[in-house]
């Protein structure tokens, strides 16, 4: 043991300490904006999904795919952000995804076509990957086990937030009587924020200790407890995002609602994500993750289910309160479940804590991806509650499954 003099020496290692834990917490918060904006990109022009196809000249399905083409992206990125993260401070890579992310924001705005708004999209998922992975691992890596799941379940509010709260700012920028395309210069603002805030206060940060690598990938996903948690992930942003994708337009159809109001009416779900990811997640402490993981997908399909049935057997002004109460309903679920997702991922595999952050995530992306894309086709063919039917079953069918799979992680 180190023998300072007792005045000069006694408190350095409790101010470092107080000054390490301070910085852990600046990081989380700015890693949360950048988490944010993530999900918020793919889902703040939800409520002009209707106009961006005109202005386009395109169909309901291409429409949707601009949402989906975001979701591939990111979902693939944030693999391959893996290696970089290994060799590059993480204040370096997530300073320069952010301005990646920026620019791609002010080319969305300015596309002239479909085609170059899809290039757009993929840049800005290709940028803002960075928050999430960087995030993941090092929050993972910096916190503490008996702070891990506070701090997830704070990163994961952002996160789940910036899905929940994009449309509510899409109808915003709507209410103002602006286009659609200041939807992409917002972003670029708040990304422009987010970059600032990570150059100016953020201090290096050292990669996480284990190597993300193709092979840790693999074993991730062989592990059949947190290959089930992964994809307890998918289905729950698979439905996360086709309800945000596509709630909308069953507003402005059942209800008659003007577009700006649209957003608002999406608001109980996101004051679900909003309450359930930072204290619903805290529940899995008491009652044991596997269990809040499970009820989190069986309420989530229930919520989606009965938005279903208000939707195809009563149709129009009446079926509103109901569908708000499902939004909400859902939200609540969600939030509690995400961050026990990522705490059950972390402890599984403490060793390799960042390959484990971002395979979750990936596979979670994808699932979010695949739901406007799935969505979209669905409602050019069959019916507007069709989008819905397909995720409740979706949430049934992975409920089951996770049910014989996910198990408590060992003690360690």
């Amino acid at each position: 043991m180190r023998r300072g003099p007792p005045v000069s020496g006694a408190h350095e290692p409790a101010l470092d300490a107080a000054v390490v834990r301070a910085q852990s917490w600046r990081f989380l918060y700015l890693a949360g904006l950048a988490s944010f904006l993530g999900p918020a990109s793919i889902s703040i022009y939800t409520p002009s999904l209707v106009a961006l196809r005109e202005s386009f000249g395109t169909s309901n399905a291409l429409a949707g795919a601009t949402v989906s083409a975001f979701g591939l992206v990111l979902a693939a990125s944030q693999l391959l952000y893996g290696p970089l993260v290994d060799r590059f401070s993480g204040k370096t890579v997530l300073a320069g995804g952010l301005g990646l992310y920026v620019v791609a924001s002010g080319l969305a705005a300015w596309a002239p076509s479909i085609g170059v708004f899809l290039l757009a999209r993929g840049l800005q998922a290709t940028g803002v990957a960075a928050g999430l992975v960087v995030g993941g691992a090092l929050v993972s890596d910096r916190f503490p086990p008996a702070q891990r799941a506070a701090a997830m379940g704070t990163l994961q509010m952002f996160n789940a937030l910036g899905a929940s709260t994009g449309p509510v700012l899409g109808s915003a920028v709507i209410a103002l009587g602006f286009a659609w395309q200041v939807d992409f210069l917002v972003l670029a603002g708040l990304g422009t924020v987010a970059a600032s805030g990570v150059l100016v206060l953020l201090p290096p940060l050292r990669a996480p200790s284990e190597r993300f690598a193709a092979r840790a990938i693999l074993r991730v996903l062989g592990q059949p407890a947190t290959c089930a948690v992964a994809l307890l992930g998918a289905a729950q942003y698979y439905a996360h995002f086709s309800l945000l994708t596509f709630a909308p337009a069953v507003l402005s159809t059942a209800a008659h609602l003007e577009p700006q109001w649209t957003g608002l009416l999406l608001l109980p779900q996101t004051l679900g994500v909003s309450f359930g990811a930072p204290v619903l997640g805290r529940l899995s402490d008491r009652w044991g993750r596997r269990r809040v993981a499970l009820a989190g997908i069986a309420s989530c399909a229930l919520a989606l289910g009965g938005y279903t049935l208000a939707l195809a057997l009563a149709p129009g002004p009446g079926a509103v309160p109901w569908l708000v109460l499902a939004q909400g309903t859902f939200g609540l679920a969600l939030g509690a479940s995400a961050a026990t997702q990522l705490v059950l991922m972390v402890e599984w595999w403490p060793q390799q804590r960042g390959a484990a952050v971002g395979t979750y995530a990936a596979v979670r992306y994808a699932g979010a991806a695949l739901g406007p894309l799935v969505g979209g086709w669905l409602v050019d063919r069959v019916a507007l509650w069709a989008p819905f039917a397909a995720v409740t079953a979706v949430l049934l069918g992975t409920a089951l499954v996770a049910a014989r799979l996910v198990r408590e992680p060992p003690p360690r």
